[in-house]
């Protein structure tokens, strides 16, 4: 009986020992975990291009000591890690790979297809907004390869100011406004593209960005408000109160004391027309030590 219950102590002990040592593993920092090796896509900033223009590629991926390992079939390859710029001065379809291998010698392939071609390629036009205020210059690009290419922009030429494939449009007064764009070759291969912009007398407000939005008490926040208009001002107001510190579209917050504070930004253009964003801070108390 004595033998039996020394036995069941022991027994007792040993588990609670594996169990605590079991513990202890499982919440050290410093004993590393293995991470398995995840791969995805490769992404492109363009899947056609003429010749001797640039493609960048990016692949994301998880794991441990992880090598990208770059190819293709023809053209070049700069590389850095996980991104690559592909260049050809031929003409083909580019086979392009990434082999991914980890510390563990485990390895993943993704590939994708770049066409580098000598025809004309127009693949639109993009303004920095579409929604635009009066008398506000908006930048406006074609974006178009080929040989020897010529842009004709057609607008009035009272609001548009055009320089080869850049162009900037200034509206005069409310309405919509169609640009349209052609684009030619030295073989005298044509593509016409077109972009619809909507002029309005009233500011417009794109955005009001709080950088970092949760600071620790005692520290500062940027704000960051982005609008367009004639003539505006800005009034900040935060609730509950706290330290706006400085004028105009961008301020700094600050407050001694933890808590959630509403920050609105008001904005007024010379005749009076006005709109608003809000944006919320965390305020936390940080660390003690």
């Amino acid at each position: 009986m004595k033998k039996q219950f020394v036995f069941s102590l022991l027994l007792m002990i040993l588990i609670g020992a594996c169990a605590k040592e079991q513990i202890v593993y499982n919440e050290n920092p410093f004993v590393k975990t293995r991470k398995d090796l995840i791969v995805n896509t490769i992404t492109t900033s363009n899947t056609v291009v003429n010749l001797h223009d640039s493609v960048v590629l990016r692949l994301v991926a998880q794991g441990d000591g992880l090598q990208y390992l770059w190819s293709a079939n023809l053209g070049t390859l700069e590389t850095n890690d996980s991104v690559a710029v592909f260049r050809s001065g031929v003409t083909g379809n580019a086979e392009i790979s990434c082999r991914v291998v980890d510390q563990y010698q485990h390895e993943i392939i993704k590939s994708t297809q770049v066409t580098v071609t000598t025809d004309l390629l127009f693949t639109g036009i993009a303004a920095t907004d579409t929604l635009v205020p009066l008398n506000y210059p908006i930048a406006i690009t074609a974006y178009a390869t080929g040989d020897d290419i010529v842009f004709d922009w057609s607008a009035n030429e009272d609001l548009m100011q055009i320089n080869g494939a850049n162009a900037v449009f200034t509206a005069t007064s409310p309405g919509q406004y169609t640009i349209d764009c052609k684009v030619t070759d030295k073989l005298g291969n044509t593509e016409s593209r077109q972009l619809v912009l909507t002029a309005t007398d009233l500011p417009i407000f794109k955005s009001l960005v709080a950088n970092p939005d949760v600071v620790v008490k005692g520290l500062f926040s940027d704000l960051i408000a982005t609008a367009y208009g004639d003539g505006l001002s800005y009034q900040w107001r935060c609730t509950p109160d706290a330290n706006i510190l400085g004028e105009g579209p961008q301020v700094k917050f600050s407050i001694c004391h933890s808590d959630r504070f509403k920050v609105t930004c008001t904005i007024t253009d010379k005749s009076g027309n006005r709109t608003f964003k809000e944006v919320f801070i965390q305020v936390i108390e940080g660390d003690e030590n």
